[in-house]
């Protein structure tokens, strides 16, 4: 998991394979009801 506004990780995380599986707009909302961060959660498939 990494966040929308960490631009370095989410590179990261696509260049060693891993591929979105889903995002969470309201994670961080309890920290800061007005955030605009989004959590990215990341997945890397492994084939048999």
């Amino acid at each position: 998991e990494t966040q929308n506004n960490n631009l370095g990780a989410c590179r990261l995380y696509e260049r060693c394979g891993y591929v979105v599986g889903g995002v969470d707009h309201m994670r961080y909302k309890g920290i800061d009801p007005n955030t605009r961060e989004t959590a990215i959660f990341w997945y890397r498939i492994f084939q048999d």
